[in-house]
């Protein structure tokens, strides 16, 4: 079986409209094969290749500019390998990106990184949600069709809430990402009678989220959500602009809102936020965003730590995704390039380096100790109220 989300096939590169190019920011790697093909070019170019390539801790790595840019791109922020040699000598980095597979057996679960401006322009376009398909058959005579059985049904099941407009999207989140731990431990216990018991609940987990949403008062659910708000996205910016300062002047807020108080902080942020447009098309684009952040978390069902994924990953990046673009500038906070520019950006803090993994999470955890519950109102503070 091969399952992934339709817009899987819909992508295009945007290429010399990308401003946050996917050829900067970190490691591009080659395979063997591929920098045999540069090395036994006679051409120019093909010396330019190989004066610009090494070998890293066992790896053919690009060694990339002053800037983190890679050197094969032109002034429009083309690849010139591609132009030169066509798609098939690219590196496999290069061919993939921003693709994802994941193998279970003989079956495919297939993503999207979100570190893409295309991807995001994307979803943000399409007028129409997110369809998963399903191609291929499965055996239940087997484990590995029985595992990629429930995971995809788990996958369409959470899909189908996040997108349900008549549900509150705080409520949805809440239920996937409770379902989504609770189901991850029984998964690598390889329980699939409790893993199956969990995804039916998620009905049932639905109307205790929004049983809980009814009885908390506004006043009690802002202060509690903004908290939390606050807490992530001020550690994260604090972090990122000491471990790389010349990146974070492109994504986080401006260098002068460092100097504030904590309290100044949390004003800015609330003043940014509430000059933003909650329009329809914002709404279902944050449902858009969800799912594909969803999707692709939850094909991680199995690996190590998958359930503390959705509180690390998905929590975090849906809560920077809403409130950073916006506290740039606020009269900037609808440029639309800047806007998926910058939403790449906080992505690749997440899936291209360890900085959230290894320093941003131990502190926010240390500090916060945030449990399902406290998220789910964060969200509700963030995209209900």
């Amino acid at each position: 079986m091969n399952i992934y989300p339709d817009f899987y096939k819909q992508f295009q590169c945007i290429g010399k409209n990308c401003i946050s190019t996917c050829c900067a920011g970190w490691g591009i790697n080659f395979d063997s094969e591929t920098v045999d093909f540069y090395k036994s070019r006679t051409d120019a170019f093909g010396k330019f290749v190989v004066e610009n390539i090494e070998e890293k801790n066992g790896m053919v790595m690009v060694i990339m500019s002053e800037t983190n840019r890679c050197p094969f791109l032109d002034e429009e922020g083309l690849c010139q390998i591609y132009r030169n040699y066509g798609e098939e000598h690219t590196s496999i980095t290069c061919k993939n990106f921003p693709r994802r597979s994941r193998w279970f057996n003989n079956h495919v679960i297939r993503s999207m990184s979100l570190s893409c401006e295309g991807i995001l322009e994307l979803l943000y376009d399409r007028p129409e949600m997110v369809r998963i398909i399903e191609e291929g058959a499965i055996s239940l005579e087997t484990m590995g069709d029985l595992q990629m059985k429930e995971i995809s049904w788990f996958l369409i099941s959470g899909c189908q809430l996040l997108q349900d407009t008549s549900l509150p999207l705080s409520v949805a989140l809440g239920t996937v990402i409770y379902t989504g731990m609770e189901a991850g431990e029984y998964y690598e216990k390889h329980d699939f009678e409790h893993f199956e018991d969990s995804v039916h609940r998620m009905p049932e987990v639905t109307e205790q989220f929004l049983q809980s949403r009814e009885e908390l008062s506004a006043g009690e659910l802002m202060e509690s959500g903004w908290n939390l708000i606050f807490g992530i996205v001020d550690t994260f910016c604090h972090i990122v602009r000491e471990q790389d300062e010349y990146h974070a002047e492109k994504f986080l807020w401006p260098s002068y809102v460092f100097e504030y108080s904590d309290e100044g902080r949390k004003q800015y942020i609330r003043t940014c936020l509430a000059n933003r447009d909650r329009d329809l098309r914002h709404q279902d684009f944050m449902r858009k965003l969800a799912v594909a952040c969803f999707f692709s978390h939850a094909s991680a069902l199995g690996a190590e730590d998958s359930g503390s994924i959705f509180l690390q990953d998905m929590c975090n990046y849906l809560i920077l995704a809403e409130v950073l673009p916006l506290t740039w500038e606020c009269s900037e906070s609808r440029n639309a390039k800047q806007y998926f520019s910058r939403l790449s950006m906080i992505s690749r803090r997440f899936e291209q380096t360890k900085i959230v993994q290894k320093i941003i999470w131990p502190v926010i955890h240390e500090l916060f100790r945030p449990d399902i519950f406290s998220y789910a109102v964060a969200f509700m503070a963030l995209f209900d109220l």
